[in-house]
């Protein structure tokens, strides 16, 4: 989905070393005034560094990890 692809691009843009804020996450996966995005309301949203770890706490990288996420990675469940 584009709000997959958005949540995507926002973390592999970020810096080496830095930390993930989860509610930061919203902004990119509303998709702001894009069509489709006024079609839904975001619940939650959890990261992790694999499908196993996500949670709904920030993600602190270490000083020398680089984010890194695709689509892919992202999953999103609507009803």
């Amino acid at each position: 989905s584009s709000a997959a692809q958005a949540v995507a691009d926002y973390i592999a843009a970020q810096n080496i070393g830095s930390t993930i804020y989860t509610t930061r996450l919203y902004k990119p996966a509303t998709l702001d005034d894009a069509a489709g995005g006024l079609t839904y309301d975001i619940v939650s949203i959890e990261i992790g560094t694999s499908a196993s770890t996500v949670s709904a706490d920030n993600l602190a990288l270490s000083f020398n990890e680089r984010p890194n996420c695709t689509a892919a990675n992202v999953t999103v469940n609507a009803s």
